[in-house]
C-alpha cells in the first residue's frame, strides 16, 4: 500500500490548489466572459517534448494474468461479486484464483502510474486535454491558475470540472450569486484588489470557519477579480441535483448552449417530483426507487456470495446503490432536499449534491515528516484501529440509533450477545501454494480479538432525553477509553463517517497506516485519489464484510 503525498507541505499545496481551481473557474468563467467570448488562442501553446535514452532490457516470458474483471462479476453499483459453490469454494469465471484484493490493488497501481503518465506538461498540452474532455476552451485565467499550479508542484493538473454551473448563463449565475448572498445559514467573504476578508459571520463557528477559508486562498487572491463568496456553515450541503437535470446538463454541453430559465424553474421544482427523501433525485426506474416502491432497501448480500468494491464513485450513487441508504444516518432522517442552483460552497455532500465543495480545515494538522513516522512494518499493532464519537445522525425513537453507521461498527466489535455466531469469511484455500479461495467460518469473538480495535469514546449526545433515547444509548453501549497517540502505531487505520465527512482523513492519509475508508460521502479530494493505492475501500452497511478485508492475514495467522 503506497500513501501519497509524502511531504510536508504536500497536503496544503494540493488543498490551495484544489481551491483556486474552483475560484478560478467558478468566478473567472462566469463573473468576466461567457464561453462564446473565449477564443482558439489557447491552442497556440506547444508541448515540449523531451528525448528519453531508451532502456534495453532481456525479453521475459510473458506471465498470463487475467484483468479481474474476466474473473468476477462486475455489477453496476460499483461492486463486484466473489461467488460461492457448494464445497465452499470461490470460483471465478475461469475457475480457483486468488483473493480479489490482489488484483484490485494490482490495478490500482497501473492506474496511478498511468494517471501521473498522463498528465500535462505544458500549458499548451492542458490546454489541449481540457478541450478534449470537456468539448470547450478553458476558462479566461487558466493561464494564471497553470503557472499558479506549477510552481506550488501539483501532480494532477487535469483533474477539475464544475460541469452544471458550465450550463447557465452568465446572467443567471450572477442573479444566483445574489441569492446565495441571502441564504440562511451562511458566511460570507469579499475579495477586493486581491486580498480577501470576512465579510459577515453571526457567530463564532462560523467566524472560525470563515477565516480558515481566508488563509487557505490567501495565496492566489491576487488572480481573482472583485466578488463576494458565500458558503454554508452546516456539516452539508442543502441542495441535491436529479439524475434528469444532469442529463439535461451534459446535453447542453455537448451543444454549447445554456439552459432555459423555464427549464431551470421546471427542475427545481418540488412539484414535479412527489417523493419524500433523497430518491427524489433519482429516475423513475432507477433501484432505489423500485425497491422503495417496495418498502424495502437493499438486502444485504446472500452468504453463498462475496462483495468488494471495485468502483468507489459508483458506491457513491444512491440511486443506483440503494445499500448506502441503509448504511448512514444521514439518510435516516425523511425530507425532501431542495434542488436549487445555487453557487454555494460546502464542506461536504452526496454525490447527487448541487453545491461546490471545498477542502474543510477542521481537524487539519500538518502532516509529519515521513522520518519521524514509525515504519509500518515496526508498529506494534496488527488490528484495524478506530475511535470515535456518537456522531451520525440525531437519534431518537422515530429515528433508531442502532442501524446508524458508528453504532453499527461499535456493535460489531463489542455486543456479546452475537459473540458465538459463526461469521463466514474468504480466505485463501490452501497455505502452501496460496492458491484457490474458500469460505470459512469463525467465532465473531474470534474474529474480533483478533482483527479489531475499534469503537465509541465519550457521553452520548445528539440524542433525545426527552422520549428515552439517550438513556437507551447509556445502558446499551459501554464505551471505550480514548487512546491519544495510539493510531500513529497500528498498522491499519479505519475512517467512518461522522455527521457528514471525516475530518480526520486527511491526516490518516499521511499517518503511514493503511487506511480502510467506510464513507458514502466523495471527499473534495476523491478524484485526485486511486482506491487501493492511497487507500482500501470497505462498507459497514453489511459489517460481516469488513472482516473480509483483513481475514487474509487473519487466516494465515490461524491455520
Amino acid at each position: 500500500m503506497v500513501l501519497a503525498p509524502t511531504s510536508r507541505r504536500s497536503w496544503r499545496r494540493f488543498t490551495r490548489v484544489l481551491i483556486f481551481i474552483i475560484f478560478a473557474l467558478v468566478s473567472l468563467y462566469y463573473f468576466l466572459n461567457s464561453e462564446d467570448d473565449q477564443t482558439s488562442a489557447w491552442a497556440d501553446g506547444e508541448p515540449e517534448t523531451a528525448t528519453q535514452r531508451p532502456k534495453f532490457r532481456k525479453p521475459k516470458k510473458p506471465t498470463p494474468r487475467h484483468e479481474w474483471t474476466e474473473l468476477w462479476e462486475a455489477k453496476p453499483d460499483g461492486k463486484l461479486v466473489v461467488p460461492i459453490d457448494e464445497k465452499g469454494n470461490a470460483i471465478s469465471k475461469i475457475g480457483f484464483t486468488r483473493h480479489p484484493l490482489l488484483d484490485l490493488v494490482e490495478e490500482a497501481e497501473k492506474k496511478w502510474k498511468d494517471t501521473l503518465r498522463r498528465q500535462s506538461k505544458t500549458l499548451g498540452e492542458a490546454v489541449r486535454e481540457y478541450e478534449r474532455r470537456y468539448g470547450r476552451h478553458p476558462p479566461q485565467g487558466f493561464d494564471d491558475w497553470y503557472r499558479f499550479a506549477t510552481e506550488k508542484g501539483v501532480v494532477l493538473i487535469d483533474e477539475a470540472n464544475i460541469a452544471p454551473f458550465l450550463a447557465m448563463a452568465p446572467k443567471q449565475i450572477k442573479e444566483r450569486l445574489a441569492q446565495a448572498a441571502k441564504h440562511f445559514d451562511t458566511y460570507h467573504i469579499n475579495i477586493e484588489d486581491g486580498v480577501a476578508s470576512v465579510a459577515a459571520a453571526k457567530n463564532h463557528e462560523e467566524e472560525f470557519k470563515a477565516r480558515d477559508m481566508v488563509e487557505l486562498i490567501s495565496e492566489f487572491t491576487e488572480f481573482l477579480p472583485d466578488m463576494a463568496i458565500h458558503a454554508s456553515m452546516h456539516d452539508m450541503g442543502p441542495n441535491i441535483f436529479g439524475d434528469d437535470f444532469r442529463a439535461e446538463v451534459e446535453r447542453l454541453l455537448n451543444q454549447r448552449d445554456y439552459m432555459t430559465t423555464k427549464n431551470l424553474t421546471t427542475f427545481e421544482s418540488k412539484a414535479r417530483n412527489k417523493r419524500p427523501n433523497v430518491t427524489k433525485a433519482c429516475f423513475d426506474d432507477a433501484p432505489a426507487v423500485l425497491l422503495e416502491q417496495e418498502g424495502i432497501l437493499a438486502p444485504p448480500p446472500s452468504n453463498d456470495t462475496f462483495e468488494f468494491i471495485y468502483s468507489h464513485s459508483k458506491t457513491f450513487n444512491f440511486c443506483q446503490n440503494p445499500s448506502i441508504l441503509a448504511q448512514n444516518g444521514i439518510f435516516s432522517v425523511r425530507h425532501a432536499r431542495d434542488s436549487r442552483v445555487l453557487p454555494l460552497f460546502v464542506q461536504c455532500k452526496l454525490q447527487q449534491g448541487g453545491d461546490i465543495q471545498y477542502p474543510s480545515l477542521v481537524q487539519w494538522q500538518d502532516p509529519p515528516a515521513p522520518e519521524k513516522l514509525t515504519p509500518w512494518r515496526e508498529r506494534p499493532n496488527n488490528k484495524l484501529f478506530w475511535r470515535g464519537r456518537m456522531t451520525g445522525s440525531h437519534y431518537n425513537k422515530q429515528y433508531g440509533w442502532r442501524h446508524t453507521h458508528r453504532f453499527r461498527l461499535h456493535e460489531l466489535a463489542w455486543n456479546d450477545t452475537f459473540a458465538e455466531d459463526e461469521v463466514a469469511v474468504l480466505v485463501e484455500g490452501d497455505p502452501k501454494t496460496q492458491k484457490g479461495l474458500k469460505r470459512k467460518t469463525f467465532k465473531r469473538k474470534e474474529l474480533n480479538d483478533a482483527l479489531f480495535d475499534v469503537g465509541l469514546v465519550g457521553d452520548v449526545f445528539q440524542c433525545d432525553e426527552g422520549d428515552g433515547t439517550c438513556d437507551e444509548i447509556r445502558r446499551s453501549i459501554k464505551t471505550l477509553e480514548p487512546v491519544y497517540g495510539a493510531g500513529g502505531l497500528a498498522k491499519y487505520a479505519l475512517d467512518v463517517d461522522g455527521n457528514g465527512w471525516s475530518g480526520r482523513y486527511q491526516n490518516l492519509l499521511s499517518s503511514g497506516s493503511v487506511v480502510l475508508k467506510a464513507t458514502v460521502f466523495p471527499e473534495w479530494i476523491s478524484d485526485w485519489l486511486v482506491p487501493y493505492y492511497h487507500f482500501v475501500v470497505c462498507c459497514i452497511r453489511n459489517s460481516k464484510r469488513l472482516y473480509d478485508h483483513l481475514s487474509p492475514t487473519f487466516a494465515a495467522n490461524s491455520t
